[in-house]
């Protein structure tokens, strides 16, 4: 009985250990890869709630919804993530693609006539070209 009162906290520790931002994205690329999609998405997510300035931020918001929308099929997710991507990073070059799928997946998918159009018309007012 001792031995489990000094090893849960010890274990408890070990396992609140901090994680380097190239650590979890490399982990997250890598459980996608392996198909392990939830596992890549508790990666990226601890990557950008630790690190929502680094260099792997961006792209690990971004993966998620990519996630949630080609593997997963979370529609609603996806559309959540797109626009948490959008929140966090307006000027990113992934920015029109994320609006646009967001508007995508409201229209077509869960066929969110309201929320498809108002998104879609930020989305020409935004990038009109």
């Amino acid at each position: 009985m001792r031995f489990f009162l000094i090893l849960i906290p010890a274990l408890l520790l070990i396992s609140c250990s901090r994680k380097s931002e190239e650590q979890l994205f490399t982990e997250g690329r890598s459980n996608e890869d392996q198909k392990f999609f939830q596992l890549a998405i508790e990666n990226y997510r601890e990557l950008v709630i630790r690190y929502p300035k680094g260099q792997h931020a961006e792209e690990a918001q971004y993966r998620v919804a990519l996630i949630f929308n080609n593997d997963i099929r979370d529609m609603q997710r996806a559309v959540d993530s797109y626009r948490t991507f959008l929140a966090m990073f307006p000027e990113s070059k992934d920015a029109p693609s994320a609006m646009f799928l967001a508007a995508f997946l409201y229209n077509n998918e869960l066929h969110r006539l309201d929320s498809a159009k108002a998104l879609y018309e930020s989305f020409l007012q935004k990038y009109p070209n």
